[in-house]
């Protein structure tokens, strides 16, 4: 129905208030994850603007349900693809797929073609370093120098 329909005028309303209603408390957390810190903090990092929640704010403001509709059909419309990934015992199968990917896949239509192999700059070479007898023996520590201990009491009386 959704996908037909779209939201009517309510359901995006309440769609807005809730979302506006688990911002708000999400910014009251103080320390941890979450809070104003890492609001700030992910729009400066991800979008380069720390007030970006301001521009996703405007953006939900300005949704109507045509439009909300037009991407649901668009995002949600087109099927779905579920891929199954299960242990097997086909070994020849497994070995056949990893050689595959060492070859790499096939460039895309009309993308450059590779010069070189990637691979034919790199070798593997044995070892050469001695590990039976587990790990080295540690034949001296730095000499560390620590600050004296200091105590104090803090104005409301805390000892420190």
């Amino acid at each position: 129905r959704f996908l037909a329909t779209g939201p009517d005028a309510d359901e995006l309303a309440r769609a807005r208030t809730e979302s506006r209603a688990t911002f708000i408390r999400g910014i009251e957390k103080v320390g941890g994850f979450g809070g104003k810190a890492t609001v700030l903090a992910e729009g400066q990092v991800y979008r380069k603007n720390p007030t970006a929640y301001l521009e996703d704010f405007a953006m939900l403001r300005a949704a109507t349900p045509q439009a909300v509709r037009g991407a649901a059909q668009r995002w949600l419309g087109q099927g779905d693809f579920t891929l199954v990934v299960a242990p097997g015992d086909d070994v020849a199968a497994s070995d056949a797929a990893y050689a595959a990917l060492q070859r790499g896949l096939p460039a895309a239509a009309g993308a450059p073609a590779l010069k070189a192999d990637p691979a034919a700059a790199y070798r593997a070479v044995a070892s050469t370093a001695e590990r039976k007898h587990g790990v080295p023996e540690v034949e001296r520590f730095p000499d560390l120098d620590f600050p004296a201990l200091q105590r104090a009491t803090l104005s409301n009386g805390i000892p420190v």
